[in-house]
C-alpha cells in the first residue's frame, strides 16, 4: 500500500495522527481509528486564521492532548 510505501510500516502497527485545517475527508485512509484524525471539519468560516483554529479547538494543546492520549 502507498501508506507503507511513504511511513515505512504497516497501517495498525505504528499510530499514525494526521493533521488538516480543513475537512478530513480522505485522511480516514491513513490511520486505524477516525479518533486520530485532528482537523476543524467545516467549511465556510472567515475570520483570522488563529482565531477561528482557536473557536474549533484546531491548537497545538488540543494536537498534544489526542498524542497523549
Amino acid at each position: 500500500m502507498i501508506q507503507e510505501a511513504i511511513i515505512g510500516g504497516k497501517k495498525g502497527k505504528i499510530r499514525i495522527i494526521t493533521a488538516e485545517a480543513g475537512i478530513r475527508t480522505g485522511w480516514e485512509g491513513w490511520t486505524s481509528s477516525s479518533d486520530d484524525n485532528f482537523s476543524i471539519n467545516r467549511f465556510g468560516e472567515s475570520g483570522p486564521g488563529n482565531k477561528v483554529a482557536t473557536r474549533f479547538g484546531f491548537t497545538a494543546d488540543k494536537l498534544a492532548e489526542l498524542i497523549k492520549r
